[in-house]
């Protein structure tokens, strides 16, 4: 209760004292079902948790994603769940649940490129519920469940030429139905660029060290060393978004317990990944979803224990909402646009941009004066037009709109000029 009478008292004041405050909230429910013939393969470890079982599956996902955004920097927690429930009833349940508080720095002017910083707090709880059916006996269930808690901190170097990332994690699992523990470091760096105006292209490598123990000694998964590569591709537009993720993990596992020298020694694994997503916009609330995840292992030991394979499928129904404390500027404040102008100057000395875009979630401007980084200028809609009047530096300057991410071309500005990539960005200015 002291917490959030905290926060009910901070709100109102940041209102107040920063004309560009802005609260938001964004639900989003998934509903569908699908395939899964490994259902309770958790993908973040090494390997099944139990005999592999394939099955249709009931998928449910909501997600709640709230923020705060005052002097640039940004504030946001969101909650995550995925629900899957065996079509049989006879299998067992999995259920992932993660929540996320992530603070974001405003960008930072830096003698080479703007910079960004994020820091981010994590926790996740997972459960499966499985059940064994031996040919001979009476079935048997088991689950595996454990609660992780941890901490990333990151920042990415924002430019014309596209964006770069870096980032460090460290997180602790604990296991419910066992004495188990397990310590992850994780650095990753990602590079991402836009060539085409709706496609974007991504590459990123992380290294993962797994430090892990049971009743206080090593566990058989402890010094793990993966490395693994990606490549993403998302092409996107106003009526929906295609994503293609392949990727490859090269991992060792020592295998090695001293309580235990029986068991078989390490191993080296081979990991191959695809993930491929598309999404059709229905409407402003609704998106109809579908999703393949196959991750594909082979190890060099001389008994298959790293050998496995998992192929899931679902398709459904997204549906979404979006909402902020935002309003346009009052008519008063806002002169009559030339026809079909994307962006006007106030009285005041602010930039007023427009763009209609009647199915979409997010619209952002991204242009010289803010480093290409839409998370500074959101735009607010008003029916199926949206709009936010903003401040921009005396000068010449070159813009583009992001719609949900993807990069439009302005209607109707001043002039175009090229970038580079086989598309055009737009330019105005602002006198002295």
């Amino acid at each position: 209760m002291r917490l959030l009478a905290c926060v009910l008292t901070i709100l109102p004041a940041l209102a107040r004292a920063d004309p560009e405050f802005r609260l938001s909230l964004a639900p989003e429910l998934e509903v569908g079902g699908g395939f899964d013939d490994n259902l309770f393969l958790n993908p973040e470890l090494v390997g099944n948790t139990g005999p592999q079982y394939g099955d249709g599956i009931l998928h449910v996902a909501p997600r709640v994603a709230a923020a705060v955004r005052a002097y640039g920097y940004q504030l946001s927690l969101s909650y995550d769940l995925i629900l899957h429930e065996p079509l049989s009833f006879k299998y067992g349940i999995i259920a992932d649940q993660l929540a996320t508080l992530d603070l974001r720095s405003a960008v930072l002017d830096t003698p080479l490129v703007p910079v960004v910083l994020e820091l981010s707090g994590v926790v996740e709880r997972y459960d499966a519920t499985f059940t064994n059916f031996p040919i001979d006996g009476d079935a048997i269930t088991n689950f595996d469940a454990f609660g992780l808690v941890g901490v990333e901190a990151g920042t990415a170097l924002v430019g014309s030429a596209g964006r770069l990332q870096a980032g460090y994690r460290f997180a602790v699992r604990r296991y419910v139905n066992r004495p188990q523990q397990d310590e992850e470091q994780r650095v990753s760096v990602s590079y991402g660029r836009r060539p085409l105006p709706n496609l974007e292209l991504a590459a990123s490598y992380a290294y993962t060290h797994l430090a892990s123990e049971q009743n206080g000694t090593p566990d058989f998964l402890d010094d793990l060393a993966r490395h693994r590569f990606a490549i993403v591709a998302r092409w996107g537009s106003l009526d929906g978004s295609v994503r293609i993720e392949p990727s490859l993990a090269l991992q060792s596992v020592p295998g090695i317990m001293p309580s235990m020298p029986a068991l078989p020694p390490g191993r080296n694994d081979r990991l191959v990944g695809l993930l491929a997503a598309a999404s059709l916009r229905m409407g402003s609330a609704f998106d109809l979803f579908a999703r393949y995840d196959l991750l594909w292992s082979r190890s060099d030991d001389v008994n298959p224990t790293g050998d496995f394979t998992r192929n899931q499928v679902v398709v459904g129904l997204a549906v979404h909402a979006f909402w902020t404390n935002e309003r346009a500027p009052a008519p008063e404040t806002a002169p009559d646009p030339e026809p079909g102008a994307s962006t006007q100057r106030l009285p005041d000395g602010r930039i007023r941009f427009e763009l209609r875009a009647p199915y979409a979630r997010s619209v952002a401007v991204v242009g010289d004066w803010n480093g290409w980084d839409g998370s500074t200028a959101a735009l607010t809609a008003s029916g199926d037009l949206w709009s936010a009047a903003l401040p921009v530096p005396p000068g010449r300057h070159v813009y583009s709109f992001l719609v949900d991410g993807v990069s439009v071309r302005p209607p109707h500005a001043e002039s175009y000029v090229s970038d580079d990539f086989g598309s055009e960005n737009g330019t105005f200015t602002v006198p002295e």
